[in-house]
């Protein structure tokens, strides 16, 4: 299990560009490609013994060659450092193609070739810009035609025909023409579905971070008017009730009837302090309570 671990993360450090935002189509592309060539190594193996076991026995030692380039082909994508992921990928590309006409090309209609061609080029389309997709469809439509042609004309002493052959022939080699078109209109559409949901997404995901930053700088701004309140309050219970305690106190002495003339002229000067004093903070209990107001 810790092997297999390490050789993912190998693969995807080879293959997988970080830096591409994960909102993007080009990262599913990229990392559904990834995702490819990690389990395309060891499952490879299930076609690749029983196609070398299939050569010894038909002697047919260049389908064994085949096998061994494609296996190398893979390896180096794979392993190889320093090649950007769009070389992979035209290689990749590249390696399905032909190992799928060396195949049709040497085991003709009941082989695995045709499989080949038809997977390439699904694979292209979703591993590729959509806007391109319609050149695996040319692809596969030159390769039949070649193929038709080759078997027509006789070019190569592999292929010995008849009429009810080469009919064979255009007949499947139609149906992979078909199938190409068919993948060449339908996945992009599937694509472009997705390409707008990601959009969507991601546009959804920028109000909702406008709507939350709103959020907060909305509660800092309560947080601000709630310490102003407080600090009102404050001045309103503590800072005014002072002089009030004072002019109180005053008022309860000057009631007082032993008390002197003198005392009492100190007493109303007191009184006026207290007064004054009270003004000033009641003055400034009403400026703080007007910046709050404003702000």
């Amino acid at each position: 299990m810790i092997i297999w671990e390490r050789y993912k993360t190998h693969i995807f450090r080879n293959l997988f560009p970080t830096e591409t935002p994960q909102e993007d189509l080009s990262y599913w592309r990229n990392k559904l490609f990834a995702v490819t060539v990690i389990y395309l190594v060891p499952f490879s193996l299930i076609a690749i013994l029983p196609g070398i076991y299939y050569t010894f026995i038909t002697r047919q030692y260049i389908i064994f060659y085949a096998d061994l380039f494609t296996l190398a082909g893979v390896v180096f994508i794979a392993w190889a450092p320093n090649v950007s992921i769009q070389t992979r990928k035209i290689l990749f590309i590249t390696t399905a193609y032909l190992i799928g006409c060396i195949l049709t090309y040497l085991t003709g209609l009941h082989g695995a070739g045709l499989l080949y061609l038809q997977t390439a080029c699904i694979y292209s389309i979703l591993i590729f810009p959509t806007k391109r997709a319609y050149w695996n469809a040319v692809i596969n439509t030159t390769i039949s035609i070649v193929f038709i042609v080759i078997i027509y004309f006789e070019l190569t002493p592999i292929f010995h025909t008849n009429k009810e052959s080469v009919s064979e022939w255009i007949a499947v080699l139609s149906n992979l023409v078909f199938l190409s078109l068919l993948s060449t209109a339908f996945i992009p559409q599937l694509l472009y579905g997705l390409q707008g949901s990601l959009e969507e997404e991601k546009k959804l995901q920028q109000e909702l971070s406008s709507k939350q930053q709103s959020l907060i700088e909305s509660l800092h701004e309560v947080e601000k008017k709630n310490k102003e309140l407080t600090d009102i309050a404050y001045l309103q219970s503590h800072i005014l009730r002072a002089p009030v305690a004072n002019m109180l106190g005053i008022t309860k002495l000057l009631k007082d009837p032993q008390i002197s003339i003198e005392d009492k002229k100190a007493l109303f000067n007191d009184l006026i302090k207290s007064l004054k004093d009270m003004d000033d903070r009641i003055h400034e209990v009403a400026k703080k309570a007007h910046q709050a107001k404003i702000g």
